[in-house]
C-alpha cells in the first residue's frame, strides 16, 4: 500500500478497531501529515520474512513460509502458523505487513496443501478497517482444516471477529485482552488548514445527485446522527451478529464496546489458556482425533492414578473411590446430573435456612422495638406524673420555710400537720355562750307566713 492509501484509509476510513491504540496513533500520523516522518519505497518487506510459517505435527522442527514457494519445505502432517500481528488493512502496506488479502491468500494455501494438517491463527492485534474483515473471516470460518487462535496479547474488534470464526482459542495468559466489539469512524477536518494556504474548495454535484455530499457536509458540520443510523449502526449490528454466531455463549454486556481480560471470558471468547506450542498441539490433534483415542486408550491403564479423595462427593456419585486419569476426572452425564441435584438441594436449604432466620430476626427486632416503645412510654408518663406533682406541691411551699424544705411530698404533708397543731384555733362567734352584739332580734316571728310556705304545706299534708 503506498503513502497516499495509507494516509486515505486512515483519515476517512471505517475502522473496527480498539480506541486505546486509535488514540495513541495520533502522534505518529499528525507526523506523516506535516511532512516529519516519509515513506521509503525501500522499506517494503518481503513476504518470506514474515507471516506464516509450518510447525511439524510430531516434532519440534519448523520450516519458514516462502511467498514463491508456499508450504512446499514443509514436512508432510505439519501445522501451518499464520500470523494476524498490529493494525489490520485490506492491502498489503509498504511500511509494515501483509493486508488482510494476502493474509487469506495464505490461509486458503495452507488449506489446500497436502503438506498441512491443520492452522495456528497466531493474534496480536487491535484491529484494523472494516473493508477486508469479513472478507478474511470468511475465508478462515470456511476452512476444511482444522483451525485454532492463539492471541498472545491482544485480540480487539477486526482481529476478533476474525479470531472468533476458527475452531478454538487459546489464550497465552489471563490478562491477554479480547474484546472491543464495536464500529468507530475517526476522521480529519483538513479543509481549514488549506483554506489558510490559501486554497478555495468548490464541490460541484449534478442536479439528480443532491445525497452526494450531503452526509459528509453533515459530519464537518459536527452532525453525525445520519451517519451513525445508517453507516456505524447497521455494520455495527452485522459485527454483533457474527460474533453471537461464532461464540453462542456470549451476552450484551460483551457487546458494548468493552475489552475484558481472558481470565473474564473464559467460555466466552476463549476456551483454554495455552502456549503456542500448546495450540499447535491442539490444532494437530483436531486433525487427527483418531490418533488422540488411540493415545488415550493405550496409556489409559498406565495414566490411572490414585487421588484423594472426597467423602461427599464420592456419596453424592455413589461411588467408593474416584480415579484420576492424566491427572483429570472424568464424569458422564448422570453422574453430572447427581452432582447438580446435590447443588440444587444444597442451595434450596441454604435459602430455605436463611429464610427462617431472617423471620427470626425481624420478629426479634419487632419484640425489641414493641420494648422500646412500651419503655419511652413509661418514661414519658412517669415524667408527666413528676411534673404534675412538682406543680401541686409548689404551692405550700411558700406559706412556710419548712415545708419548701422537705423534699418528698410525705414530709411536706407532714410539715403542713406541724404547723397546724402549734396555731391555737379561732373562737367562732354567735355561740350560745357568747352574745353577738351585732345580731338582732325579732320581737316576734310570722309564724302564720312561715306556715304558708309551699314546703312547709307539703310536709302537713304528709304527717
Amino acid at each position: 500500500m503506498h503513502s497516499i492509501q495509507l494516509l486515505s484509509s486512515i483519515l476517512k476510513g471505517k475502522w473496527l478497531l480498539d480506541y486505546n491504540f486509535a488514540a495513541s496513533q495520533g502522534s505518529i500520523i499528525a507526523s506523516i501529515i506535516n511532512k516529519e516522518s516519509q515513506f521509503n519505497s525501500e522499506s517494503k518487506i518481503e513476504p518470506d520474512e514474515m507471516t506464516a510459517f509450518a510447525v511439524s505435527g510430531k516434532e519440534p522442527g519448523t520450516a519458514r513460509y516462502s511467498w514463491y514457494r508456499g508450504f512446499d519445505m514443509a514436512q508432510p502432517g505439519s501445522v501451518a502458523v499464520i500470523k494476524l500481528f498490529g493494525a489490520l488493512m485490506k492491502e498489503d502496506q509498504w511500511c509494515g505487513g501483509l493486508g488482510m488479502a494476502s493474509i487469506g491468500q495464505i490461509i486458503e494455501a495452507a488449506d489446500s496443501h497436502h503438506n498441512i494438517d491443520a492452522i495456528v491463527l497466531h493474534v496480536d492485534s487491535p484491529g484494523g478497517t472494516v473493508d477486508g474483515t469479513e472478507t478474511l473471516a470468511n475465508i478462515v470460518r470456511n476452512t476444511k482444516k482444522p483451525i485454532v487462535t492463539f492471541v498472545d496479547g491482544l485480540m480487539a474488534s477486526a482481529a476478533l471477529w476474525i479470531g472468533s470464526s476458527t475452531d478454538e482459542t487459546i489464550a497465552s495468559t489471563d490478562t491477554d485482552e479480547i474484546g472491543s466489539v464495536g464500529v468507530l469512524m475517526s476522521f480529519m477536518d483538513i479543509q481549514p488548514y488549506w483554506e489558510e494556504q490559501g486554497v478555495k474548495f468548490h464541490t460541484i454535484t449534478a442536479s439528480t445527485s443532491p445525497e452526494k455530499v450531503k452526509m459528509w457536509e453533515d459530519l464537518r458540520a459536527g452532525k453525525y446522527e445520519a451517519y451513525i443510523k445508517e453507516v456505524l449502526d447497521p455494520l455495527d449490528e452485522k459485527f454483533m451478529n457474527t460474533i453471537k454466531n461464532n461464540c453462542p455463549e456470549v451476552e450484551d454486556q460483551h457487546l458494548t464496546g468493552k475489552v475484558f481480560f481472558a481470565r473474564d471470558v473464559m467460555g466466552v471468547f476463549v476456551d483454554s489458556i495455552g502456549t503456542l506450542s500448546s495450540a499447535v498441539s491442539r490444532a494437530y490433534a483436531l486433525a487427527h482425533p483418531e490418533e488422540e483415542d488411540d493415545d488415550s486408550n493405550s496409556n489409559n491403564s498406565n495414566n490411572k492414578n490414585s487421588m484423594k479423595q472426597f467423602e461427599k462427593l464420592n456419596g453424592v456419585l455413589g461411588v467408593n473411590t474416584l480415579e484420576s486419569q492424566d491427572e483429570q476426572v472424568s464424569l458422564n452425564e448422570e453422574q453430572l446430573e447427581l452432582v447438580e441435584g446435590a447443588l440444587s438441594e444444597n442451595e434450596q436449604a441454604v435459602a430455605a435456612a436463611r429464610l427462617d432466620a431472617e423471620t427470626e430476626r425481624d420478629a426479634a427486632f419487632g419484640e425489641r422495638d414493641t420494648a422500646a416503645s412500651e419503655r419511652d412510654t413509661a418514661i414519658e408518663e412517669r415524667d408527666t406524673a413528676r411534673t404534675e406533682l412538682s406543680n401541686a406541691t409548689s404551692a405550700f411551699d411558700s406559706i412556710d420555710e419548712t415545708i419548701a424544705s422537705a423534699e418528698t411530698p410525705e414530709a411536706k404533708a407532714e410539715a403542713i400537720r406541724t404547723l397546724l397543731a402549734a396555731q391555737p384555733g379561732a373562737k367562732p362567734e354567735g355561740n350560745l355562750d357568747n352574745e353577738d352584739p351585732n345580731a338582732s332580734v325579732t320581737a316576734e316571728e310570722d309564724w302564720d307566713t312561715i306556715d304558708s310556705l309551699p314546703h312547709n304545706q307539703a310536709v302537713d299534708q304528709n304527717l
